[in-house]
């Protein structure tokens, strides 16, 4: 059996404990008990088992991954590897490397994270992929891919065929279904006086720990790690703590001066929800979010646990929005992003130019770099968020190859300070090798980060899908020190 301990079928039988254990496979006629063998549903955040089986040994297998669903109003999703069948007639993606296909190296979820949007003349590639968010994760449609939603108009997730094709011809299909959230999370949208959000509760009573979401520069709530966090067992608030379109009163239409007293009421808002429990509550935020988490973190006594996601270790100048012809754009604001008692956080100003890249977007990050290099000792130490003065376990964690600015440093920053400090509670930080800064929820399409926006996020698919993969299990058991 190649050395294997096991055989695919056992090895299937054994992945029940990931998630549904239900596994779905279709044999197609004549094809001569082909199948393919694969979880019939599972979270967005779940790895899945998929397998071939009923080839003759030897056989070349190419697998292709399709969704019409993932992006309703866009092109179709696609990926693909191509395999041999082993001396049973068998493939494990989760053992053996394609010979050929969208990603590289044995990795059960590579058709799912390599997919890529095909354009209506059958070009496939980053740059026709939809809109992401500051975060990476892509902008996803209001209505339901799988038909149905949670209420709110939010989808549920997406179906994923699955076709094993030999010599041109389909031997077996099967699709999978990919869940953006739980069954039995409920969704309620919040705009209130203290706080506007978007509230996801975990099934069950509770009371449930609770988390702030923070979103970056884009202004848009965080849904897919509030849902992810839910999902798995989480009161999890995503705050919009600004809305550039200026609808969402009473939270400002730019990052300027927004108080941190906000996060605060926002937080005391969440515990008074019976569903929550009246404790610690943890903080994860991306890119403007994680240095607002960082700021957050050191600010208060209620955070149990800080979670930030490509973030600065100093504070920045704000961010205005300008309304216009030709739509929404933004510059530097002559302030902080951010406000203590009424008074500007000391803060950094972007400085020098940003750099075209190969495929004409901007990389902000030596903009970012000069703010640093020319502002005064004194000044960076003013703007340096005081992370010594967080009693919360903290991560940190970052992409190498950011381009927007660059948070692997900020990061190693962050634990220079901590470590000089001596501080009493945990902390570290993951920086990872070729990713950039969007990284997030695992296993969706990782080439949203990089596709058709102006500013240059850095990184790879592979190598944001391997720091997503790697980092998801860690931020939650950093979470898991937030009181139940």
């Amino acid at each position: 059996m190649n050395g294997r301990e096991r055989t695919r079928r056992e090895v299937l039988a054994a992945a029940g404990g990931v998630g549904l254990s239900a596994l779905a496979g279709c044999p197609i006629a004549g094809g001569g008990g082909a199948a393919i063998e694969v979880t019939e549903s599972a979270l967005r955040d779940e790895t899945v088992d998929v397998g071939l089986t009923g080839f003759e040994s030897g056989t070349e297998v190419t697998v292709r991954a399709t969704s019409a669903d993932y992006d309703p109003d866009g092109p179709r999703w696609t990926s693909w590897a191509t395999f041999e069948a082993d001396e049973n007639g068998e493939v494990a993606l989760s053992e053996q490397s394609p010979t050929d296909g969208t990603y590289e190296g044995a990795d059960a979820m590579g058709l799912f994270w390599s997919m890529t949007p095909v354009t209506a003349d059958g070009e496939t590639g980053p740059t026709a992929a939809g809109t992401p968010s500051p975060t990476g994760t892509p902008v996803r449609t209001t209505r339901a891919p799988t038909g149905t939603d949670d209420g709110e108009g939010l989808p549920e997730g997406y179906d994923v065929a699955l076709r094993a094709v030999v010599d041109g011809e389909t031997a077996a299909a099967a699709t999978t279904t990919r869940r953006y959230v739980a069954e039995g999370v409920r969704h309620e949208s919040v705009a209130t006086d203290r706080a506007v959000g978007e509230l996801f509760l975990p099934p069950g009573e509770g009371p449930h720990p609770g988390v702030l979401v923070l979103h970056g520069s884009g202004g848009s709530p965080w849904l897919s790690m509030a849902r992810a966090l839910a999902s798995r067992g989480y009161a999890a608030f995503a705050v919009q703590y600004f809305d550039p379109t200026g609808e969402a009163d009473p939270i400002p239409d730019a990052l300027v001066e927004v108080p941190l007293s906000y996060f605060d009421d926002a937080r005391a808002w969440l515990v008074e929800r019976s569903a929550v429990a009246d404790g610690s509550v943890g903080v994860v935020g991306a890119s403007k979010g994680g240095e607002a988490s960082l700021l957050v973190g050191a600010e208060f006594d209620w955070p149990g646990a800080v979670v930030a996601y490509a973030p600065s270790c100093y504070a920045w100048a704000g961010i205005e929005v300008e309304r216009g012809a030709g739509g929404i754009r933004f510059r530097q604001a002559e302030s902080s992003s951010w406000a203590r008692g009424g008074d500007p956080v000391p803060y950094l100003q972007v400085q020098g130019r940003s750099r075209r890249t190969a495929d004409g977007k901007y990389a902000t990050r030596p903009a970012y770099r000069g703010g640093v290099e020319h502002a005064s000792a004194e000044r960076r130490d003013a703007a340096f968020v005081p992370v010594e003065e967080t009693d919360a376990p903290l991560l940190v964690v970052a992409g190498e190859d950011d381009q927007l600015w660059p948070s692997a440093a900020f990061g190693r920053r962050v634990v220079d300070r901590l470590d000089a400090e001596g501080v009493g509670f945990e902390y570290g930080l993951r920086a990872y090798d070729g990713a950039g800064h969007s990284i997030g929820v695992p296993y969706t399409p990782t080439v949203t980060a990089v596709s058709d926006i102006r500013l240059a996020m850095g990184g790879t698919p592979a190598a944001d899908a391997r720091a997503e993969a790697d980092s998801w299990p860690r931020v939650r058991d950093r979470l898991g020190s937030v009181s139940a």
